[in-house]
């Protein structure tokens, strides 16, 4: 039997018969191509173009799905040495952390705030199951699903924040007790407070009946102003935003891909420029590596810029007419978004300032990111304190850097594992404040 599998295995094959069969192999790939790109675009072939469409995804869902488990381990390696905590470099240094961090005893996820002079913890608000949907059961230690980025009401001791895998807004106390929570859209990246102490927030939106026809896996982002007891009060499309202000271009002047816009931050004006408005507010669309300045009470684009900055995140207002941008000038594909293997445009990460004055965009810090030994593809923000320092956050290098206010790193923060891995988590910087609540 043996022989005769051999024989048929290795029996010589006529020149035409092996032409043949590569004819209809090259004419089955252009018809199955053709017939990819044909239901992609919206067209209708029945079972066999949506069999052709589904494994034409296939490579992309694999690559999704790699990366989704190369997520789930939360800590990385560094080359060059860290302390775990706060380590300051220069002269003491005032003010605190708020950091996302796993207690040490019970396993659980916690917000802690650190006093950055002393290391110490002088507070925290630890998970608790009532935080969570009941059915996310790994919610209060999924480091990855569990406590995402968040927002500390310094005033009050109350914590805003993201949790689970499915994107809960939650307020909680500074007992840790559950104030409200708010699941009416999918919540994702960073959350910001207004003057009136309003939630602005990005969110998910399954689809967009403008785009279906062009990218029936089209993935649309909006963002939400939620009062400070848990209330929707606004919410608009970022699709819509570009439609409706004669910038659809930007939406297909490129390949139309499944997350074109991905908004990672909403940042709110508190208060009247030359250049804006209160209540202005200013997005970060990474895909399409926009800002844009919206003004929600006339659905008015004011302002917009492509570059310099390159699949950034966390734009911010900040003084005399500026705004800042966290640039990840990373050079990257519709498939390819979000490993950190994506090289780096200009080698490091940038920090970006726009002058409406005077027009300009200046990179203030260069030298200071070209000499940092971390860098984040993705992710990535800017905490500023009023009085000018400012920390770094490289979320997925789980390193904080510490900048004073001329711009000189004066320390660091990493939170180590037994393996002397750091850590990953969010980290933002508070200066002054009433800190009365602290003493109850």
């Amino acid at each position: 039997m043996l022989e005769k599998i051999e024989r048929l295995m290795f029996r010589a094959v006529p020149l035409w018969l092996l032409l043949f069969a590569i004819i209809v192999l090259a004419c089955g790939t252009a018809i199955f191509s053709a017939s990819a790109v044909f239901v992609e675009r919206g067209g209708d072939l029945g079972l066999p173009g949506k069999i052709a469409h589904r494994t034409s995804t296939l490579p992309m869902t694999i690559m999704a799905a790699k990366e989704e488990l190369l997520e789930e381990d939360v800590s990385v390696a560094h080359a060059f040495p860290l302390k775990d905590g706060i380590e300051i470099f220069s002269s003491p240094q005032d003010g605190y952390l708020a950091v996302n961090r796993t207690d040490d005893e019970f396993g659980y996820l916690k917000v802690s705030l650190l006093d950055i002079a002393s290391g110490e913890e002088v507070h925290n608000w630890r998970a608790l199951p009532s935080w969570f949907d009941p059915l996310d059961a790994q919610g209060l230690t999924a480091t990855r699903s569990g406590i995402g980025m968040g927002y500390v009401d310094i005033e009050r001791g109350e914590l805003v924040t993201l949790v689970g895998a499915e994107g809960r807004l939650i307020k909680v106390d500074a007992d840790s007790q559950l104030v409200w929570e708010n699941h009416e859209y999918i919540y994702h990246h960073l959350i910001n407070l207004d003057a009136d102490g309003n939630i602005w927030v990005p969110t998910q939106i399954d689809a967009h009946p403008a785009m279906m026809t062009f990218q029936p896996q089209y993935r649309d982002d909006g963002f939400a102003q939620i009062s400070a007891q848990g209330e929707v009060l606004y919410h608009k499309s970022v699709t819509d935003i570009l439609l409706q202000n004669g910038l659809e271009n930007l939406l297909f002047m490129k390949l139309v891909e499944p997350d074109q816009i991905h908004l990672n931050s909403v940042d709110i004006a508190d208060a009247d420029t030359p250049y804006w408005k209160r209540g202005d507010v200013l997005l970060s669309l990474r895909h399409l590596s926009m800002v844009i300045l919206f003004r929600p009470s006339t659905d008015k684009v004011i302002w917009y810029q492509v570059g310099p900055w390159l699949n950034q995140h966390d734009a911010e207002f900040r003084k005399d007419g500026q705004i800042s941008v966290f640039g990840n000038d990373v050079v990257t594909n519709n498939i390819d978004r979000t490993t950190e293997k994506s090289p780096y445009r200009y080698g490091h990460n940038t920090i970006y300032v726009h002058d409406f004055k005077t027009g300009q965009t200046t990179k203030p810090y260069d030298a200071q990111m070209a000499a940092s030994p971390v860098n984040t593809v993705t992710g990535g923000a800017v905490s500023y304190a009023p009085n000018g320092r400012f920390v770094i956050n490289y979320d997925n290098q789980a390193v904080a850097d510490i900048y004073s206010s001329l711009g000189t790193l004066v320390g660091r923060y990493a939170r180590l594992n037994a393996a002397g891995r750091a850590v990953r988590g969010s980290v933002m910087l508070f200066d002054d404040g009433n800190y009365n609540w602290l003493e109850k």
